[in-house]
Parts: C-alpha cells; sequence; structure tokens
C-alpha cells in the first residue's frame, strides 16, 4: 500500500490535559517528519487515492484493453484510430491453433464452418458506451455512440470528445443480440452442385 504523501493523523493522550484525548493533523513535510513520537501514540497514514487524474480507459472487444493517458481535445478516434484496434488478441490465438490441429486431424466442412463461426468475436459497430461519472451528482452517465461512424467516417456526432477518468466499452455481436440481417450468416451447400462448398449470405 502506498500511504498519501500529504498527512497523517496523530492521536495521543495526554493525562495531564483536560481532555487527555486529542487529534492532530501533521504535515508530512521537512517539520512534519521531525516531529517526535511518545509511547502509546497512534500514527494514521492515509491509502493514495486509487484514482487517475489524467487516464481514460478502454475496455471490451478490443486489441489492447488498457488505460491510456488523456491528452486536451481527445476523442473516441483517438483512443481506437483503426480497424485493427478492434482485433481481440484471441482472434489471433485462435487462428495460430488452428493450423496447430490440422496437422494432427482431417479438417471438413463442418470445421470449416465452425471455424469461420467461432475464429472472430464480431464487433458490434452500431453501439458503444461511454461511461462518465458526473462530479456534480456522483451518478455514472451512460454515452452511447455509433462506433462505425465514428472509428470509419469521423463523424463528429459519434466521434465523441473524452473526458479524464471515461470508460470506453466496445461490445461484440455475441455481447449484444442484433438483427438477423447484420449477423454473419453462412450456408453449407453439398450434392450435385458445380461448386459445393461454405458461402457466406450477403443481406
Amino acid at each position: 500500500m502506498l500511504a498519501k504523501p500529504g498527512k497523517a493523523l496523530l492521536e495521543r493522550i495526554d493525562p495531564a490535559a483536560d481532555r487527555p484525548r486529542q487529534v492532530e493533523d501533521i504535515a508530512l513535510d521537512k517539520t512534519g517528519l521531525q516531529r517526535s513520537l511518545r509511547d502509546g501514540d497512534i500514527l494514521t497514514l492515509f491509502e493514495i487515492s486509487p484514482q487517475f487524474a489524467n487516464a481514460v480507459t478502454l475496455r471490451g472487444n478490443v486489441a489492447e484493453p488498457l488505460r491510456y493517458p488523456y491528452t486536451a481535445g481527445m476523442r473516441v478516434r483517438d483512443l481506437i484510430p483503426s480497424r485493427e484496434a478492434l482485433i481481440t488478441p484471441d482472434y489471433y490465438k485462435r487462428k495460430n491453433l488452428l493450423v496447430l490441429f490440422d496437422k494432427a486431424e482431417k479438417t471438413d466442412a463442418a470445421d470449416v464452418e465452425l471455424g469461420v463461426r467461432n475464429l472472430l468475436d464480431e464487433v458490434s459497430w452500431d453501439y458503444a458506451v461511454i461511461e462518465r461519472l458526473d462530479r456534480a451528482t456522483l451518478t455514472t452517465q451512460l454515452i452511447p455512440f455509433n462506433l462505425g461512424r465514428a472509428v470509419i467516417d469521423g463523424d463528429d456526432q459519434h466521434n465523441l470528445a473524452l473526458q479524464p477518468g471515461d470508460i470506453v466499452t466496445i461490445l461484440s455481436k455475441k455481447d449484444l443480440r442484433v438483427p438477423q440481417n447484420r449477423q454473419t450468416r453462412l450456408v453449407r451447400v453439398e450434392g450435385e452442385v458445380a461448386a459445393p462448398g461454405i458461402y457466406q449470405v450477403e443481406a
């Protein structure tokens, strides 16, 4: 635990005083650190606040869920500069595992279909959200925005300005149910056809 550098509390019992139990604020400066202690004193050091004064947090379906330094004028697109920032590490792990499994087992059409469905956690482009603490009312505000318009189009209406302490959450299509016409749909074509295989159905 790190101690808060500003001050400490000193509790002392002085039997000769009218009110024998006393509490004092001790500044942890050069003078305060030279203050002598007596037998029975209780010195309380305060834990440093976990608050980050200049941080914006990115979490969810992203490549690097981290706490990033806030800069003046920062917007969503500064935090998520490209589509690649939305590909999670799990995608590459699953992709690498496919090679290992292919060496050991024969791949069939069912494996291909399952692999396509599970390889990438597809991003929900229509909805992402900023969580912001309103310090006046001490309540949490949820500020939704269209992720695609913010990151791909740079639309100022959705490429929202950020504030220190904001938490930006990116969701996948597995986190929120999306309409069927926005889901990846696959069909398997087999039998007496010219080109059997697995195909993606376009909306």
